[in-house]
């Protein structure tokens, strides 16, 4: 791929930057925290612009919500030259339909309802693809762990399996996507998502008081490919977890942000928040650069997060919990 040029970004850095929204990030999580039922989020979708003009406040949040995500993705692949280098970053919504559809091919449940629109292939793709056992449109190790999916819950009934071999293998798509783009960025950024999963699903295996072995099987199946994190450092069986589980994966670590961050976390809470700040960091510089291919791909990666904070605030009204700061509480403070 030719290198990608900074000043051929003038104009999708210009289209995105006035899209961005009313109100900065922050000011619209505020206003979120304010919410006193559902009415007053789908209100709020529509007054922060998350959704084209025009849309209706009267609409659900959910529906809303999928507006937002579609209108984002459909911005970056209107804007950008090459809208093809950022289908790394929408690849797990294709994982999500063929999974989705899959399933559906087994249980009969119908998946209409579960499909997001915005993967790099339509949503019809995945259901014409297992219907015809030809998944040749996806990437390529989507591809081939979809059709083993299909033989592997035939063998042994268990869904699981689908989840383990797509997620892994969407990871793996997601790696070289970003590297064949060219933009350290994109691969540092997957690089550092890819670590923060595979550090999520070894503190909560190793807590779970599995027994080693099935803890260590467990954890090599879903285990993903793209970090800098090798498998064998976060292999605990024989490890002294101490005051807490996050401890021992820090001390067979090498030196990096991520082991510092590790060997803070004294719960699943701080774990989150940490996590959630350090991927957060990585993007803010971009803030501040005028152009380049980084800021359509820093406005879909912080859409997409603003897009979930809406969706569980939105859960937790509906549950009942209302008022600033206990929502503050349980969604997390934003920085």
């Amino acid at each position: 791929m030719q290198k990608i040029k900074d000043a051929n970004y003038v104009y999708a850095s210009a289209r995105i930057r006035s899209a961005e929204g009313n109100w900065t990030e922050k000011e619209r999580f505020e206003k979120l925290l304010d919410a006193k039922n559902s009415a007053a989020v789908s209100a709020l979708i529509v007054d922060c612009g998350l959704v084209p003009p025009g849309a209706d406040a009267g609409a659900s949040v959910t529906e809303l919500l999928n507006m937002a995500l579609d209108h984002a993705v459909r911005l970056v692949r209107e804007a950008a030259p090459d809208p093809d280098i950022y289908d790394f970053l929408l690849y797990k919504y294709d994982c999500n339909n063929l999974k989705t559809e899959i399933k559906s091919l087994f249980t009969g449940i119908d998946a209409g309802g579960l499909l997001f629109s915005c993967g790099s292939e339509p949503p019809e793709s995945a259901a014409y693809s297992v219907k015809e056992r030809n998944f040749s449109c996806f990437p390529h190790h989507m591809a081939r762990a979809a059709a083993e999916a299909i033989d592997a819950y035939e063998q042994t009934g268990d869904a699981k399996s689908i989840d383990f071999l797509l997620d892994g293998a969407c990871f793996s798509d997601v790696a070289e996507g970003a590297a064949l783009s060219d933009v350290p960025f994109f691969t540092e950024y997957v690089e550092a998502v890819a670590d923060v999963t595979n550090l999520r699903s070894a503190a909560r295996i190793f807590s779970s008081g599995a027994q080693a072995a099935a803890a260590e099987s467990l954890l090599k199946k879903v285990f993903v490919a793209g970090g800098k994190i090798k498998l064998s450092a976060l292999s605990l069986s024989d490890a002294n977890f101490g005051p807490s589980v996050f401890s021992a994966i820090a001390e067979r670590m090498d030196p990096s942000p991520l082991k510092n961050i590790t060997s803070e976390a004294t719960s699943f809470e701080d774990a989150e928040k940490a996590y959630g700040e350090y991927l957060r960091s990585m993007i803010a510089p971009f803030a501040y650069k005028s152009f380049g291919p980084e800021i359509p791909a820093c406005f879909l990666i912080s859409r997409e997060e603003e897009i979930k904070r809406f969706r569980k605030a939105a859960a937790l009204i509906s549950a009942g919990t209302v008022g600033k700061e206990k929502l503050r509480e349980r969604i997390g403070t934003f920085v």
